[in-house]
């Protein structure tokens, strides 16, 4: 069923008078929004093309008409699958419902010029409630002090935490932090159910539930995230602000046995970095899929010319077999056997079948949880 906060009217131009064959088609589209937009604000296209900006949020800018009217044309390769979304400069604040629901992407098959027509109804609120099944959240906008763009930080707390006022709890770091907890705030729906999963976990008495803080990416994800050497401003933030600011605020357990952090594709790839380079601080990393080896990053070369003293550090590292999960197995195979090789006790598992979802690493995280606070550990 198609979401009613769309009105989605098609206009095909009439066909060129030529008997030339067209290799490309023009694409223009129109809306309206309910609510005007303040001067401040730009409506952008992001979708799959290069031209809508390869899902960066910021792909290609609309142009205003009028109080309530923007407009853009931009062409594609005939018969183009074409897929996209509206946003304000990010996922954290693209278009949804007036009920506040996020919709899948606008899809079209181009095989002549066309004209889309689109009512907007609201957008996406960065702070709005985070919904969850069990526990609690509390949400945090912070700036990091180094330079790059702030973020929404969402701070996941166990029922216990409000039951026992003196009890102290381990924390877990999580990235890609928007992902977690609601699939309403999610680009596909999709979420990790974090809560749901500790909640089951907390309630069979299996585990040392941890507190949860999950920090959204940016626009700068890969940027951030991709750091294969020591230097990484982002890991800079999580260790010397974020960490003391969540420490200050909430009953954390802030040595380094009791913190540990997860994350899924590159945000796998920055979860072993923090574990690596700030072992200091970090004591476990979980690492679902992580991208150690793709396109032009190479962790496993970097981890070669390690010639230090072992670090004492507690590994989960899994992947599936499907897709791009398939691509990033010769990097995971690297990684995992230098890691072997060296004496790292290393929980490495393969999910048959799993693709590079934020669904199917849902299915996995009981794993790590397990893994890195269970009771009888």
């Amino acid at each position: 069923m198609k979401l009613s906060y769309i009105i989605l009217i098609l206009l095909a131009f009439l066909a060129c008078k030529t008997s030339s064959i067209k290799t490309e088609r023009t694409v223009k589209i129109v809306l309206d929004t309910e609510e005007a937009l303040s001067e401040a604000d730009t409506i952008y296209l992001t979708g799959n093309i290069s031209n809508l900006g390869d899902w960066n949020p910021k792909g290609l800018a609309m142009t205003r008409r009028s109080e309530s009217r923007w407009e853009k044309s931009f062409t594609v390769p005939d018969s183009t699958q074409l897929q996209f979304k509206f946003t304000l400069g990010s996922f954290e604040k693209e278009a949804v419902s007036n009920m506040g629901l996020v919709p899948g992407n606008n899809e079209m098959s181009i095989i002549e010029d066309t004209e889309v027509y689109f009512v907007l109804e609201d957008w996406k609120n960065p702070l709005s409630p985070v919904k969850v099944s069990a526990g609690s959240v509390k949400l945090h906008l912070v700036n990091p002090l180094n330079g790059l763009a702030s973020r929404k930080v969402t701070v996941w707390l166990p029922d216990s935490y409000e039951i026992d006022k003196d009890k102290k709890f381990p924390v877990l770091y999580l990235h890609d932090g928007q992902n977690q907890f609601d699939g309403s705030k999610t680009f596909n729906g999709q979420e990790w159910k974090i809560d749901e999963t500790l909640n089951k976990l907390d309630k069979e008495q299996k585990i040392r539930v941890p507190i949860c803080v999950a920090v959204d990416n940016t626009m700068a994800r890969i940027e951030e995230y991709g750091s294969v050497t020591a230097q990484s401003a982002y890991a800079d933030f999580i260790v010397h602000q974020l960490k003391p600011f969540i420490d200050s605020l909430y009953r954390t357990l802030p040595d380094r046995q009791n913190t540990a952090t997860m994350g899924a594709s590159l945000g796998g790839l920055i979860a072993f970095h923090l574990g690596w380079y700030h072992n200091e601080t970090f004591s476990m990393a979980a690492c679902l899929s992580p991208g150690f080896r793709y396109k032009n990053l190479d962790l496993t070369a970097e981890l070669k010319k390690y010639k230090g003293p072992k670090k004492d550090l507690i590994l989960y590292i899994d992947n599936g077999t499907v897709g791009l999960e398939s691509q990033l197995q010769p990097g995971i195979d690297a990684a995992v056997d230098f890691l072997k090789s060296n004496g790292y006790a290393v929980h490495y598992t393969i999910a048959e079948g799993a693709e590079h979802t934020e669904e199917a690493w849902a299915s996995r995280v009981t794993q790590p949880m397990m893994h890195f606070f269970a009771i009888n550990k």
